[in-house]
């Protein structure tokens, strides 16, 4: 499935969320280089990343402070400062080397402080696309035969850690892009 897209299709907004479109072009990309090619796939992937970023609002998550990392009220998470960034928001130092040295670019994760803007900036895409079919395998990993609850849950547990959140935020993504990626 090749996902292409104009600036004032009226259903732009309802399959990513309120990125604009120059990240709206990188997603597609993302999608298209790491073999995220079927409808089933798109669908899921399209809610999950709408979940990761808010929405669109943020390809870095929320309580970062530049140059000392991820805040949980006023104590760090204890990944920082490696914490979510992209369109599937890449987490923990090991996923950052990782993905640096398969990048070649250290800058991925060194220096540290500096690693998650590095990652939102230049690589929200490839993060999201190796994320998914290289560090998680989602593409091998998941039935996709399955019913899209079992798909939706399995695919969550993978990107979030938690099958739960597919029914707090995640599905509604999901039945939201059915509507428009018939």
């Amino acid at each position: 499935i090749s996902i292409l897209m104009w600036e004032d299709d009226p259903y732009l907004m309802l399959l990513t969320g309120d990125f604009p479109s120059e990240e709206i072009i990188k997603i597609a990309n993302g999608m298209n280089n790491y073999g995220i090619n079927t409808k089933g796939k798109a669908r899921h992937f399209l809610a999950q990343v709408r979940a990761e970023t808010a929405n669109g609002y943020g390809i870095i998550e929320g309580g970062y402070k530049a140059g000392d990392g991820v805040y949980n009220g006023s104590a760090l998470r204890s990944y920082s400062p490696f914490g979510g960034a992209g369109f599937l928001h890449l987490t923990h130092d090991y996923a950052y080397e990782e993905f640096g040295k398969l990048m070649g670019d250290a800058r991925i994760y060194d220096p540290p402080k500096y690693a998650m803007q590095h990652v939102a900036i230049a690589y929200p895409d490839k993060s999201a696309g190796w994320f998914w079919k290289e560090k998680k395998k989602i593409d091998s990993s998941v039935n996709w035969n399955s019913d899209s609850d079992a798909i939706g849950k399995k695919v969550t547990g993978l990107v979030f850690g938690d099958e739960t959140e597919w029914t707090k935020s995640r599905k509604a993504y999901y039945e939201t892009i059915c509507k428009v990626l018939l």
